[in-house]
């Protein structure tokens, strides 16, 4: 199908039907929201099905991490959710071929607008999870079993004008990693952006929630 070029009123479908697919779990609707309006703003990007990508192509996973005690306004900048990004490809990966969100939550739907929108890349319609989830490992595809797989996340968060800002690449066992990561987004406040779990695009489809994206604008 032809590739759907992403809008505000796109934006708005998705967070009222990530909303309901996510049953109430998920990011701030009014955060996302204004990260989707600043993606629009830059470059809107394109929404691609699964069929309209090389099966052989690298998609990463574009993720917000928190942690069950953080505060009640974690910090995470635009910029940070770019860098997870740049420290992935810094760190070896090749350029990816698309990124796709973590989750259908009523924030996490908008997992990797802005980062598609700065590095003008595509959006895949195969979200990690048709809903919201409140672990790594349910938005890791399946991949936390598979003993052969090693992990990368890139993450980068926290306030630098309270020396609260990271910003890293873990390598390892998927549950390993991403139990850091989770540790990490507690010290610095309760937020990260993370970049993580690259694969190949055929994979998506046993894998991943394929058309959950455009499930949730229609709900919206």
């Amino acid at each position: 199908m032809p590739k759907l070029e992403l809008t505000m009123d796109l934006l708005e479908e998705a967070l009222l039907g990530g909303s309901v697919l996510g049953g109430g779990e998920g990011a701030s609707i009014e955060e996302a929201m204004m990260l989707g309006e600043l993606a629009l703003k830059i470059n809107s990007p394109a929404l691609l099905d699964i069929q309209d990508i090389d099966p052989n192509g690298i998609v990463v996973t574009c993720a917000g991490v928190t942690c069950p005690h953080r505060m009640k306004a974690p910090f995470v900048s635009p910029r940070a959710h770019v860098r997870s990004i740049e420290l992935l490809l810094e760190s070896g990966l090749p350029r990816p071929a698309a990124l796709i969100a973590s989750e259908c939550g009523s924030g996490g739907i908008v997992n990797g607008w802005l980062q598609a929108a700065i590095l003008g890349l595509p959006l895949v319609d195969a979200p990690c999870n048709g809903r919201a989830h409140p672990t790594p490992e349910m938005g890791s595809m399946g991949l936390h079993l598979a003993p052969e797989y090693q992990a990368v996340q890139a993450f980068a968060g926290g306030d630098p004008t309270q020396g609260t800002y990271i910003e890293g690449v873990l390598r390892g066992n998927v549950t390993t990693v991403s139990a850091m990561v989770r540790q990490d987004a507690c010290i610095v406040g309760g937020l990260l952006a993370v970049a993580r779990n690259p694969v190949k695009a055929g994979y998506l489809q046993e894998n991943a929630a394929p058309g959950a994206i455009k499930l949730a604008i229609g709900l919206g």
